[in-house]
C-alpha cells in the first residue's frame, strides 16, 4: 500500500493528466489543419493586390483564418504536459511551422528573391569569386569582408553558380538558426519550461526587422546568440549570494571571511538576510582544458564577427562587460581580450572606410535625441496615409513587446527572482542610441538585439515561475521532476499551470501578434518584392557592363530616381548582383513633374557615353509611399522617355525600362569612364608597426594568463608576479592605445 506521501501527491497528477492529455491530441490533429488552410489557398495569389499596406492585402481569407489557428494550435501544444519527449516534438513542429508560415511567405508566392539590398550582397559574393580580392575602395562593408568570402568559398565548395536560391531561403533558414543558440540560452534561466517555448515563438513572431536575408548582420546576430549562449551557460557569474568576486588578475588567495562579514548578514536578525534567487543558472562545471576550450570557442565567434560586420561586435562586448561588471560572469578577462580585437580591427583594416568618414563614425556621438529621431520620426516623411500608419503600426507593435517584457521583470521579481542578467541583455543594447543613427537604422537594430531578452520576458508576464515552479534553491541546474523536502513530488505553483484562461490568452494575443506581424514585417512590399522585369532590365544593363569590359577597362553608369538623392542611398531594384566593379550607381532628383525631362537628360548627357536610365514599378511605389508623389508618377515617366527625342529604349516592359541617348546626342567627349580604383590606399603612421607588435603581444599574455588560471589554480602566485603580470599589461595597453590614437589624429 502506498504511503501517504505518494498517495497525497497521486490524485493532483491524474487530475492534470486528462486536460493536458487533451490539449495535446487537439494540437496534434489541428497542426495539419492549420498548415493546409494557411498554404492551400495562396496558389493563384494575385500579387497585384500588394498596395500601401503590404503583402497583407493580397492574402486570402481562409490564409488569414490558418494564420490564427497557428496562434491557437501553439496555445495548445503549450498546455500539453511538460517535460515529455512528445510533448517537445509537438512544441518544436508548431514553432518549425510558424516560422516557416511567416518567413517562408515571400518565397514561396513570389517568382524573384526578395529585397534589393540582398542581391546586391550576392554581387560582393560575386566579386570574390571572380577576383578573389576585395575592393574596399567601393564600399565601406569591404573593411568588414569575411561574410562575403565566407559565402564565396561555400559556393566554391560546393560548386554552385546560382546564388538565388540562398537568397529567396535565407530569411527561413536564418530565423530557424537563430532558434538553436536561443534556446540553449533560455535554459540558462531559471524560467518554467512553457515560458521557454513561447519566448521562442514571440522571438519567430515578432520580428519583423527584417535583417534576416542575406547579410552580415543576419550571420552575426547568429555569432551573438551563439556567444551569449555559450557564455552563460560555462561562465555564468558568482551569484550575490555568495562567491568571491572576480579579479583582473587573481593575487595570492586569502582566507575565508569570517561567519560574522559574510555578505548577507544582517545584524538586526538571526539568519541571513532572504535575497531575491539569481534567476539565472549557475555554470556547469568544466574541466580546466574545456574551459580553455570554450574560452578560444568564444573568441573564435567574437573574432568572426569583428571581422564580418560593424556594430554586432560592440553590441556583443557592451553586454559581456556589462555581465562582469554586474558579477554575472566569471571570465573577467574576456571582455579586455574582446576590446583589444574590435579596436585592433578598427584600427587596422577599418581603415579603409574610417580613414575618409570621420564625421559618420563618430559625428552622433553622445546625440541620443537626434539619433532617436532620426530613427523613428525621421521615417515618417510625408508620404501617403497608408503608409504613415504602417510606420506607426511598427512603433506600436515595438512598444507592445517591450511593455510585456516590462510586465514579465515585474512578475519575476514579485515572485522572488533577480534578474540582472536578462535585464543586461535587455537593457544594454539600448546604449547605440548614443553612439550613433546608423544610417537612420539604430532604433531597429537597438530592437533587433534586446528581442531575446525582450521575448523570454514577455512569455514570463504568463509564466513567471515561482519557487514551487522550478528546482529548489539549494539544487538550481536539476532538470529532473521536481520534489518537495521530503521527497514527495511538488505541485504545480500558480506559474507554472496552463489552464483554460492561460490558452485562451496566448491564442488570442497570439493570433493578434501574428497579424500585426504580416503589417509589421511586409508592409514595404509593394516595394521591397522583386518583380521579373526588373530583373530583366539589369540584366540588360549588366550585358552593357561585360560588353564594355570586353572592350577594355571602362564601366557603365546607371542613374535612378529619388527625391532625395543625399539621403536615399539604396535603389529599389535588384542591383549590384553582377559587376559589381563595373556599374556605377548615379541616384539623380525625381522631377515632380514627368514630363519636365531636361535636367534628368542633362544629368545623363555630363555622365557621358555608356550611361543609362532605369525606371522601375518598385522604385514607383517607394517614390509614391514615402515621399507622397501621385501613382501613375512611374508610368506617366516613361512615356514621357519613350517619346522623347533623342532618347533610345533599351528595354520596355510592364516592371521595368531603360533607356539611354542616341548616338548623335553626346557631346565631343566620347569617353568612358575607366574603371575606379578597387582597393582604398591608406598609408601608415611611424609606430604603425609597434602597434602590431603590441597587439599580438597583448592577446598573448591574455592567453597566457588565461592559460595560468585554468591550469595552475591549486599553486599560489607571488604578490611580485601579480604586480609585474599586470604593469606590463598596462603598460602594453597604454603603447597600443597611444598607436590607436596616433593612427586617427594623423589618418582621419
Amino acid at each position: 500500500m502506498a504511503g501517504p506521501a505518494a498517495g497525497s501527491a497521486r490524485p493532483a497528477a491524474v487530475r492534470a493528466r486528462p486536460r493536458g492529455g487533451v490539449a495535446a491530441w487537439g494540437a496534434t490533429a489541428l497542426l495539419p489543419a492549420a498548415a493546409a488552410l494557411y498554404w492551400l489557398p495562396l496558389r493563384g495569389t494575385d500579387l497585384a493586390a500588394v498596395g500601401a499596406f503590404g503583402l497583407v492585402q493580397a492574402l486570402p481569407v481562409a490564409t488569414l483564418v490558418g494564420l490564427a489557428l497557428l496562434a491557437v494550435g501553439f496555445a495548445l501544444a503549450l498546455a500539453a504536459p511538460s517535460g515529455t519527449r512528445a510533448t517537445r516534438a509537438l512544441r518544436a513542429a508548431w514553432l518549425l511551422l510558424t516560422v516557416f508560415s511567416l518567413h517562408g511567405l515571400p518565397a514561396v508566392l513570389e517568382p524573384e528573391p526578395r529585397f534589393p539590398t540582398a542581391w546586391q550582397h550576392g554581387g560582393f559574393v560575386d566579386f570574390v569569386q571572380r577576383t578573389g580580392e576585395t575592393a574596399t575602395a567601393l564600399d565601406a562593408r569591404w573593411s568588414w569582408p569575411l561574410f562575403f568570402q565566407a559565402a564565396a568559398a561555400a559556393m566554391d565548395l560546393f560548386r554552385a553558380g546560382d546564388l538565388t536560391p540562398v537568397l529567396r531561403w535565407a530569411p527561413v533558414v536564418t530565423q530557424a538558426l537563430y532558434l538553436v543558440p536561443l534556446a540553449v540560452l533560455y535554459r540558462r534561466f531559471d524560467v518554467p519550461d512553457r515560458a521557454v517555448w513561447l519566448g521562442l515563438w514571440l522571438f519567430t513572431s515578432v520580428n519583423w526587422v527584417g535583417q534576416d536575408y542575406f547579410s552580415p548582420q543576419s550571420a552575426n546576430l547568429l555569432l551573438h546568440l551563439a556567444f551569449l549562449a555559450l557564455l552563460l551557460r560555462h561562465f555564468a557569474g558568482p551569484t550575490p549570494s555568495g562567491g568571491a568576486r572576480p579579479r583582473l588578475l587573481a593575487g595570492p588567495r586569502r582566507s575565508a571571511p569570517r561567519p560574522s562579514d559574510a555578505r548577507g548578514a544582517d545584524p538586526r536578525r538571526s539568519g541571513p538576510r532572504p535575497r531575491p534567487r539569481p534567476g539565472v543558472r549557475p555554470a556547469r562545471a568544466t574541466a580546466p582544458w574545456g574551459r580553455l576550450a570554450v574560452l578560444a570557442t568564444l573568441l573564435l565567434l567574437f573574432a568572426a564577427s569583428t571581422a564580418s560586420h560593424q556594430l554586432t561586435p560592440f553590441v556583443t562586448l557592451a553586454t559581456c562587460a556589462a555581465l562582469v561588471v554586474l558579477r554575472r560572469c566569471s571570465a573577467v578577462r574576456l571582455p579586455l581580450a574582446m576590446a583589444v580585437m574590435v579596436v585592433g580591427w578598427l584600427s587596422y583594416a577599418g581603415a579603409p572606410y574610417w580613414s575618409g568618414h570621420m564625421a559618420e563614425m563618430f559625428g552622433d556621438l553622445g546625440r541620443v535625441g537626434a539619433n532617436v529621431t532620426t530613427s523613428l520620426t525621421g521615417r515618417l516623411r510625408g508620404g501617403t496615409p497608408e503608409h504613415e500608419a504602417v510606420q506607426y503600426a511598427r512603433g506600436t507593435f515595438t512598444a507592445a513587446v517591450l511593455l510585456l517584457a516590462a510586465v514579465g521583470a515585474v512578475r519575476r521579481r514579485r515572485a522572488g527572482f533577480g534578474d540582472r542578467t536578462l535585464l543586461a541583455l535587455l537593457l544594454v543594447p539600448f546604449g547605440a542610441l548614443a553612439a550613433q543613427s546608423y544610417g537612420g537604422e539604430m532604433a531597429m537594430r537597438v530592437y533587433l538585439f534586446a528581442l531575446p531578452a525582450a521575448c523570454l520576458l514577455a512569455a514570463c508576464a504568463l509564466w513567471p515561475g515561482t519557487a514551487a515552479t522550478t528546482a529548489p534553491a539549494s539544487d538550481p541546474t536539476s532538470d529532473g521532476p521536481l520534489t518537495a523536502p521530503g521527497g514527495r513530488p511538488e505541485r504545480p505553483g500558480p506559474g507554472d499551470g496552463a489552464g483554460p484562461a492561460a490558452v485562451v490568452a496566448v491564442g488570442l494575443c497570439g493570433a493578434l501578434v501574428l497579424g500585426a506581424f504580416l503589417v509589421a514585417r511586409f508592409g514595404n512590399e509593394a516595394y521591397e518584392r522583386v518583380r521579373p522585369g526588373e530583373v530583366a532590365a539589369m540584366e540588360a544593363v549588366y550585358r552593357a557592363a561585360e560588353d564594355v569590359a570586353a572592350a577594355g577597362d571602362g564601366t557603365v553608369r546607371l542613374v535612378w530616381l529619388t527625391p532625395a538623392p543625399a539621403t536615399d542611398l539604396t535603389p529599389n531594384m535588384p542591383w549590384g548582383y553582377r559587376a559589381h566593379e563595373r556599374i556605377g550607381y548615379v541616384a539623380a532628383p525625381a522631377p515632380e513633374d514627368p514630363t519636365d525631362l531636361a535636367a534628368l537628360l542633362d544629368l545623363v548627357r555630363d555622365l557621358g557615353p555608356e550611361t543609362y536610365l532605369i525606371s522601375n514599378v518598385a522604385q514607383d511605389q517607394h517614390i509614391h509611399l514615402d515621399y507622397g508623389y501621385p501613382p501613375d508618377w512611374g508610368r506617366r515617366l516613361r512615356a514621357a522617355l519613350a517619346a522623347e527625342e533623342g532618347v533610345r529604349t533599351v528595354v520596355a516592359g510592364p516592371d521595368a525600362a531603360v533607356f539611354t541617348l542616341a548616338e548623335d546626342e553626346w557631346g565631343p567627349d566620347r569617353t568612358v569612364p575607366p574603371l575606379p580604383e578597387l582597393t582604398a590606399r591608406v598609408g601608415t603612421t611611424p609606430h604603425t608597426p609597434t602597434g602590431l607588435r603590441v597587439f599580438g603581444l597583448l592577446l598573448g599574455l591574455l592567453a597566457a594568463v588565461e592559460v595560468r588560471e585554468a591550469l595552475g589554480r591549486h599553486r599560489p602566485r607571488s604578490r611580485a608576479a601579480v604586480w609585474t603580470t599586470r604593469a606590463l599589461l598596462a603598460g602594453l595597453l597604454l603603447v597600443f592605445a597611444a598607436v590607436v590614437a596616433e593612427r586617427f589624429w594623423l589618418l582621419a
